[in-house]
């Protein structure tokens, strides 16, 4: 199939758009063109002409908004299941396995926490507890002994020490909440609020020392659309990129960012850091 040529424009080369960048990406469209499902939700075999709508800044945010629903219909968004296939060039197909913490966004987000926050206040012989099988996270924090969790739905926590590992619900085992606390979308308010997690915290008894939240907007959107670390650039996975500390004072502000994990510091009343007195 021939296709008609597709010019290099200087403004779109300057962002690696080239001649040959533009004419796959032509042909790809037009194959998209004769699918039945774009014609379905057109009502006929082409969309309307992109143009400027209210609102918006600049047309280019109008094309974004076009190839998304195209992307959506035609099941090439998200990109992949939070971004797992989406390695670093040079990386093998199946790397990622082996890398997790380094390819999906979200797990590089909770990584930069524990290394550059949370590993300064753990002790050494510290019992850490990690997420499954494995030691993806608790190997980031120096001297931590660590523990596995098995989920069981609504059970309560059961301690297995030989074997290292906690199995049961988290929110089963919790402490009650006020009954005046009452909690709208997200329904997994404890799992995704930093205000959740502070509640659960606290009514156990624990002190909660800083709040970060993890991701900030870019990247966040990024997860949530199936980017993995292949498709960012390093600065933007720095940890001072990633990390956003929460001023505690003002907890119920909303964030100006959004966010795709938490990070919370909190111990019992009355015990020190193990590097900072003042705790």
């Amino acid at each position: 199939m021939s296709h008609r040529h597709v010019p290099a424009l200087p403004g779109l080369h300057r962002f690696g758009f080239t001649a040959a960048t533009l004419r796959d990406l032509d042909a790809e469209l037009q194959a998209l063109n004769t699918t039945r499902e774009l014609q379905r939700e057109a009502g006929s075999s082409a969309l309307s002409e992109v143009k400027r709508t209210v609102g918006s800044s600049a047309l280019a945010q109008d094309v974004f908004a076009r190839l998304h629903h195209i992307l959506f219909a035609h099941g090439l968004l998200p990109l992949s299941e939070w971004g797992r296939e989406r390695v670093p060039s040079g990386w093998g197909v199946t790397d990622w396995r082996q890398h997790r913490n380094r390819v999906v966004l979200q797990r590089i987000g909770l990584s930069a926490y524990l290394r550059s926050v949370a590993a300064a206040h753990v002790r050494t012989g510290s019992r850490c507890l990690g997420w499954d099988d494995d030691e993806e996270y608790t190997r980031l924090l120096p001297g931590c002994e660590g523990w596995g969790f098995s989920f069981r739905e609504k059970r309560r926590l059961e301690l297995d020490a030989p074997a290292r590992r906690v199995r049961g619900d988290l929110c089963v085992a919790q402490a009650a909440l006020p009954p005046t606390a009452t909690f709208e979308a997200p329904l997994d308010y404890f799992r995704y609020t930093h205000v959740g997690a502070s509640h659960v915290l606290k009514a156990a008894g624990l002190a909660v020392r800083s709040v970060h939240l993890v991701g900030g907007s870019e990247l966040t959107s990024a997860w949530l659309l199936g980017f993995g670390s292949g498709d960012m650039q390093p600065p933007q996975l720095d940890d001072a990129s990633i990390l956003h500390e929460v001023d505690r004072r003002n907890m119920s502000k909303p964030s100006d960012e959004l966010f795709m994990a938490v990070g919370l510091l909190a111990r019992k009343n009355g015990v020190a850091a193990a590097n900072d007195n003042r705790c």
